[in-house]
């Protein structure tokens, strides 16, 4: 009986990791230089700046289409909205994100079945990303935008991390109260 050949992993059908390198500087490049990367440029930003951004989205990227994990070993994980959570992403983010990319792409002319499925995992990341939905009321505020900013809707959420560990805390002293048992 012949071995079954391992599946060639996203990664290595779009060219490797030379090919995946080029992607992500041409991406940065044009956030860089067309128009509609400015918001994600300001966005960078206000982070630790695109050289950072250049190498962590090359080390996550790897890892998300089935090369080196690079990103899991050097932060112990892959979850993109615990990267994100920290930063306001809009629809319009989201959008300009997958429209830059788009042309990277097709300024790398990377093209086939392969990169179809990574447009496809690439919209559906952005999209699950978007966490600032604006005003949330029925009617549409009188300057034609949200009224309320993102960052004064913050202020008002609860602190998840804060309720989870009052949660754990709490489940933690009811555990030791019934000496050990679950209820």
């Amino acid at each position: 009986m012949e071995p079954v050949a391992a599946k060639e992993t996203l990664l290595a059908q779009i060219g490797g990791e030379t090919v995946l390198r080029g992607l992500v500087d041409c991406f940065y490049d044009l956030i860089e230089t067309d128009p509609r990367g400015e918001p994600l440029l300001r966005l960078h930003f206000r982070g630790h700046g695109l050289d950072h951004a250049r190498e962590e989205q090359f080390n996550f990227l790897c890892g998300f289409l089935g090369g080196p994990r690079h990103y899991l070993e050097k932060h112990g994980h892959m979850d993109v909205r615990l990267m994100h959570a920290h930063v306001p992403i809009s629809a319009g983010d989201a959008e300009d994100w997958l429209a830059l990319m788009d042309r990277a792409i097709a300024e790398m002319r990377l093209s086939g079945p392969q990169v179809d499925k990574m447009r496809l995992a690439f919209r559906r990341v952005a999209l699950t990303l978007v966490n600032d939905l604006g005003e949330w009321g029925w009617e549409a505020p009188d300057d034609g935008g949200s009224s309320t900013s993102f960052t004064e809707m913050k202020k008002n959420m609860p602190d998840r991390k804060q309720n989870n560990r009052q949660r754990k805390a709490g489940s933690q002293e009811h555990s030791t109260s019934n000496n050990g048992k679950k209820p």
